[in-house]
């Protein structure tokens, strides 16, 4: 998701959980993004409880990363 970060420059918001994904991917995915650099601007985390069939609860981490862009070309 593209926002508008802190300093006025172009920004992206990433989902970084789920199967195939890692804060480490979503770094390389910024990297294309913003290929003048960028900084991290908030690294929010959870953790929610999904309810299984067993009757237990399945606790999967809920990662994302926002980034935005150093100025420059912003992809």
């Amino acid at each position: 998701m593209k926002f508008t970060g802190p300093h006025g420059q172009q920004a992206y918001l990433m989902q970084c959980s789920g199967m195939f994904r890692s804060i480490e991917g979503c770094k390389e995915r910024a990297e294309k993004l913003c290929p003048a650099g960028f900084e991290v601007v908030d690294r929010p985390t959870g953790v929610p409880g999904l309810q299984q069939m067993a009757g237990g609860m399945l606790i999967v981490p809920d990662k994302t990363l926002a980034v935005e862009c150093k100025p420059g070309q912003a992809g």
